[in-house]
């Protein structure tokens, strides 16, 4: 079934403008029950004494988790897009520490009710520029940020260049051969976001 969906996208006519990426999240069904695309969500974590880390990225796909008495929007994949190349730069390393911050926060404050390990993938979207993160956030993580002394390690795909320029640390949309590896990492994600538990 998301096979059918994500080949629809490779008849021109039916590509979604550039730079409007939605409508591939949610024609591989990321907006049906249990999922939920939302825009500008808040995601929030105490990280003591008064303080709050604050994060609101671009968009985020929440799955619906039966815990306890409640039901808890887990974010489950974390999108920051920004429309202009020229808002990101090497020094700025692309926009990738903003994305490694927002996938913190956000596994943090989607894990408040129960701590378990949880899979949260990322991505990130610069103009036609796309490129995939994928993270296991662990029990033990949560339980050890405090002292500092546990790390998140964070794969990504395209891996790196030679060349520190975006074009080589992305995928672009506009090249068609690029446009299906795309088109098929969503699907992976996709297939694995909807077998996760």
């Amino acid at each position: 079934m998301v096979k059918r969906a994500t080949c629809n996208y490779y008849n021109k006519r039916q590509c979604p403008p550039l730079g409007d990426f939605v409508p591939l999240l949610t024609g591989m069904g990321w907006n049906t029950f249990p999922f939920s695309v939302r825009r500008d969500p808040a995601y929030q974590f105490d990280i003591g004494l008064g303080n709050e880390a604050i994060s609101v990225p671009s968009y985020a796909v929440e799955k619906d988790k039966p815990v306890r008495i409640v039901y808890e929007n887990r974010p489950v994949l974390v999108v920051d897009e920004d429309k202009h190349i020229k808002n990101i730069n090497r020094s700025l390393q692309w926009g990738e520490y903003r994305l490694a911050g927002d996938m913190l926060i956000c596994g943090l404050a989607g894990n408040r009710f129960e701590l378990v390990d949880f899979s949260l993938h990322g991505m990130r979207v610069i103009g036609t520029q796309f490129t995939f993160y994928h993270t296991i956030l662990t029990e033990k993580y949560y339980l050890g940020i405090a002292s500092g002394k546990e790390k998140m390690d964070i794969k990504r795909f395209p891996t790196f260049g030679n060349k520190e320029t975006l074009e080589n640390r992305s995928l672009d949309y506009r090249s068609p051969e690029q446009r299906k590896v795309i088109l098929d990492a969503l699907a992976r994600m996709s297939h694995a976001i909807h077998n996760e538990e």
